[in-house]
């Protein structure tokens, strides 16, 4: 059975839209972090016999207000459709799932609320890299993608004397679309806890699974297995395994800096302790 594939533009075809009745919601979603991994392990499910992806990794429907104003149809449009599941399900003798990787859904305020109104059974999944080597890694990105010419410790300076305000507009605004803000927020993005805790608000804890980037990059074979496990399919080992877009080098920021950075996010540390997964 072909598989469906990232396409390489976000919108659905007009076909995918007149056929969504008969397509499935996601059973699972990776909701971040960006630069953690998310598309690496994406990929590495993809593999699975018991899993058809979605036509593309990040959708972005429950952030980007274009794209929820478009509703329910529109998303399922992404997905295979529940015969395929049907097939896929028989041939593996087994359950079979599909779902989609947003690294920005972690992040964004109202997408829990909006993930759980059509989703309530579905399964997240977080993966959290160390947040400096995280936000140098989202900083390199922005750099290469030409969104940044300031140095990384100007950056790191012009967001601390104004952290989280750009946030609190879209706490505030559900309609609000921030792309420069999703582009360049650097550190907010990396004090994990509260994102976590407010995903909680809404979802049963037994449903998101906290996994360190750092314990996948080493081993990410068994990290895919407590995935799969997580999402009670059986175990399944890629015949090949490689990383996708992780980028950013630890040893690159300036020790004065990653001090700096440390004590910033120390704090948010402490309250992660609860929530991550070896």
């Amino acid at each position: 059975m072909p598989r469906p594939v990232p396409g390489p533009r976000w919108h659905s075809s007009p076909a995918r839209l007149a056929s969504a009745y008969r397509r499935a919601l996601p059973d699972f979603l990776i909701i971040g972090a960006m630069k953690g991994g998310t598309t690496s392990l994406y990929d590495l499910l993809r593999t699975h016999p018991n899993v058809l992806g979605a036509y593309r990794k990040e959708i972005h429907f429950f952030d980007l207000p274009a794209r929820y104003a478009k509703g329910e149809g529109f998303y399922r449009s992404f997905f295979p459709t529940r015969l395929e599941l049907e097939r896929a399900a028989l041939a593996c003798a087994g359950p079979a799932l599909t779902g989609e990787a947003s690294p920005f859904y972690i992040y964004h305020p109202h997408a829990p609320g909006r993930a759980f109104s059509l989703l309530p059974h579905a399964r997240l999944i977080a993966l959290l890299r160390d947040p400096i080597d995280r936000a140098f890694s989202h900083y390199r990105h922005a750099r290469r993608a030409g969104w940044e010419s300031r140095s990384f410790e100007e950056a790191v300076d012009d967001e601390l004397s104004v952290l989280g305000e750009s946030y609190r507009s879209l706490e505030a605004d559900p309609h609000l679309d921030l792309p420069d803000h999703q582009r360049t927020e650097y550190l907010h993005r990396g004090q994990y806890a509260e994102q976590l805790e407010r995903w909680a608000r809404v979802y049963p804890r037994d449903q998101i699974l906290v996994l360190r980037s750092e314990s996948f990059f080493a081993d990410p074979v068994r990290t895919l297995h407590r995935v799969e496990a997580f999402l009670h399919l059986p175990a399944h080992t890629p015949h090949r395994v490689s990383p996708s877009n992780v980028g950013g080098h630890a040893g690159a920021i300036a020790p004065g800096l990653r001090a700096r950075l440390e004590d910033h996010f120390s704090p948010w540390a402490d309250r992660l302790r609860a929530w991550v997964d070896a």
